[in-house]
């Protein structure tokens, strides 16, 4: 008698094998036994968590609805090349295994209940899992993790993972957290993809630029923007109302620190941070801008600069060795005192002057 979905299976745990030639190899993993269904939603469910515990995964290949459903393994067919050639290097799993299953409501007369066991039997009938071809041609895998289907996750746990992406909870923090609930196969890569899926879900059609205004605009940001006479985005200067009040607290001291272009847009962002009287550092303000020339450190300091009461104006500014920030910190903030920050210098001093060493030294 077949245990249901909610009863965990007796099935034997993978075997690791050496092959010479997969090519000439066949071997037998265990298919699932014959069964009765009451819907072809649980037949599928009991299929795949059966291939799953014997090292093999299951994919549909063709059906008729409220008919039949056919299952084969995923490595079945051969590889057909539609993209063309690629520069990225890439392999295929698919190897012509000819396994496969078939699920569907049979008529009466081909009932054999000395042959079918029976899960969930209803009134409304039922489905039957039968196998058609039970041979591989490929060994057992070695964990269910290389199958992509047996990485998905369930309703229940997507439910859970959204809540703490939501809560700004890290992909490996959640998979650990997975890991210690139950016997789950995803990785750390679905988590990230699942990510993404989540943040295109929530934009809702917006481009990430247009949703960061968004945000910008519904949260307790001062922002501005600048747009070119082509519509497109040239600088987005924003701060966070708290910031902004910790740096009138703290306005001694500004460090600025330029990040090249990292984010998609290949906009560089301009950092601004402030210290407080403990030498702890806080985020001041950002800025997104199109070049890193004068005009853009300028509209950027001038923003800086309306953040705060004129008795305020920072009095130190501490940068990197950067002529055109250097240039516009001079026409925004005058009285100001602008340095060159130590890490820098020392960066600078070991790269140049490693060189008129010798290794020995």
């Amino acid at each position: 008698m077949i245990t249901p979905l909610d009863v965990s299976l007796h099935i034997f745990p993978f075997i690791h094998y050496t092959f010479t030639d997969l090519n000439n190899y066949i071997v037998k993993l265990e298919p699932p036994p014959l069964a009765r269904f009451n819907d072809v939603d649980t037949l599928i469910q009991f299929a795949q968590k059966w291939g799953k515990r014997h090292g093999y995964a299951l994919t549909k290949k063709n059906s008729h609805q409220g008919k039949n459903v056919y299952l084969a393994c995923d490595q079945y067919g051969e590889y057909i090349n539609l993209k063309g050639p690629t520069q990225r290097k890439s392999t295929t799993k698919k190897c012509g295994c000819k396994f496969r299953l078939r699920g569907s409501i049979p008529a009466l007369s081909d009932i054999n209940s000395e042959e079918v066991h029976t899960i969930h039997l209803t009134r409304s009938g039922y489905w039957v899992l039968v196998p058609l071809e039970i041979l591989h041609n490929h060994p057992p895998s070695t964990t269910p993790s290389v199958h992509l289907i047996h990485c998905w996750l369930n309703k229940k746990e997507l439910v859970q993972v959204e809540g703490l992406m939501k809560a700004n909870v890290g992909p490996n923090q959640i998979l650990s957290q997975l890991y210690s609930q139950g016997n789950t196969c995803t990785t750390s890569r679905n988590l990230y993809n699942y990510k993404g899926h989540l943040s295109i879900k929530e934009r809702n059609g917006q481009s990430q630029l247009e949703y960061l205004i968004r945000l910008l605009k519904e949260s307790n940001w001062i922002h501005s923007n600048k747009i070119n006479i082509n519509g497109k985005l040239t600088n987005l200067f924003f701060a966070h109302q708290a910031s902004i009040e910790l740096g009138h607290i703290n306005h001694h001291v500004i460090l600025i620190d330029a990040t090249y272009r990292t984010c998609k847009y290949n906009l560089p962002l301009f950092h601004m941070v402030g210290q407080t009287a403990t030498g702890h550092t806080f985020s001041l303000a950002f800025c997104y801008m199109e070049w890193e020339n004068d005009n853009g450190y300028i509209l950027a300091l001038q923003e800086l600069k309306m953040l705060f009461q004129p008795p305020r104006i920072p009095k130190v500014i501490i940068m990197d060795r950067e002529p055109a920030l250097k240039m516009a910190i001079e026409l925004v903030f005058p009285s100001s005192i602008h340095n060159y920050c130590t890490w820098h210098i020392s960066k600078n001093l070991i790269q140049n002057c490693c060189k008129y060493f010798q290794e020995d030294d």
